[in-house]
């Protein structure tokens, strides 16, 4: 995001605080995708996605107020956005088993693949094509938190500093949490590769 969006959102918002719902509206066509498709990481099916996206924004309508500075907008969307999925798990515990339906299992594999992908590339690619196809396997068996940082770390490109704010922890956890889950994937692959030697 360039210095002109940010100074386009920094515009939007103070519309947006004096009543102006073409301004928020505005907004919300902006970055409702990017939006949708952290939530739709998280959960895997779109229609929940979707109604969390939706009371996402009205929270975000309601507290815009409270937003110090347009450029850390995007960072504060994706807190408010993780608190709504939050909330949606709490409500919905009973049926937090991850869903069967085909198109979640898409989801779910073109992101894993693609933080494969961007990890295999950030160690220098390594790795053969069949190492990458262990390493889907590995991400796929760690804790879902360290899976969540490195999803948001190797597919949305976010630094250390912005996953901490919109997951709501500390930079050390995040690098706690990234080291933990490359030493994981790493473990698991060497375990997979030497019982592939028997």
């Amino acid at each position: 995001m360039g210095a002109d969006d940010k100074s386009d959102d920094g515009e939007l918002i103070r519309r947006a605080l004096n009543g102006d719902e073409i301004a928020f509206d505005a907004l919300h066509e902006k970055y409702r995708t990017r939006l949708f498709l952290y939530v739709l990481k998280e959960i895997r099916n779109s229609e929940d996605a979707d109604e969390i996206v939706n009371d996402a924004f009205v929270k975000i309508f309601r507290h815009v107020g409270n937003l110090r500075s347009s450029e850390k907008l995007l960072n504060w969307m994706y807190r408010i956005a993780h608190q709504c999925i939050d909330a949606w798990r709490r409500k919905n515990r009973s049926r937090l088993k991850y869903t069967e339906e085909a198109d979640s299992a898409k989801v779910l594999n073109a992101l894993i693949k693609e933080a494969c992908a961007n990890y295999q590339e950030a160690q220098q690619r390594e790795a053969s094509g069949h190492r990458v196809e262990m390493s889907l396997s590995a991400l796929s068996q760690i804790p879902e938190s360290q899976r969540r940082v490195m999803l948001l770390h190797y597919v949305d490109n976010m630094s250390h500093r912005a996953i901490a704010q919109s997951l709501g922890i500390t930079g050390a956890a995040v690098n706690s949490r990234l080291q933990r889950a490359r030493e994981n994937v790493k473990r698991l692959v060497r375990e997979a590769e030497d019982d592939e030697h028997y």
